[in-house]
């Protein structure tokens, strides 16, 4: 799971994810299996150690996935 799932940044900031588990993931925009609703929101797949970055320069809110996981591993950014 995303740990946490569900943050609130500050138009601007920099989010970065961080892939802790053994498995691979991946982020993708929403919504599976288009991941069109923010297209720079999508990362190649990740392993252990490896991290994916996005700035969010928009307010909204930018709900997410890992491919590979998609029923359960789910997130979102809020940006104000």
């Amino acid at each position: 799971a995303f740990s946490p799932s569900k943050i609130k940044v500050s138009q601007g900031t920099k989010v970065t994810w961080v892939n802790l588990d053994s498995v691979e993931h991946t982020i993708n925009t929403d919504s599976h299996p288009a991941h069109t609703y923010y297209l720079p929101q999508n990362s190649r797949t990740l392993r252990q150690g490896e991290t994916y970055s996005v700035t969010f320069t928009e307010t909204g809110i930018y709900p997410y996935h890992c491919t590979p996981h998609a029923a359960s591993m789910k997130g979102a950014v809020l940006v104000e």
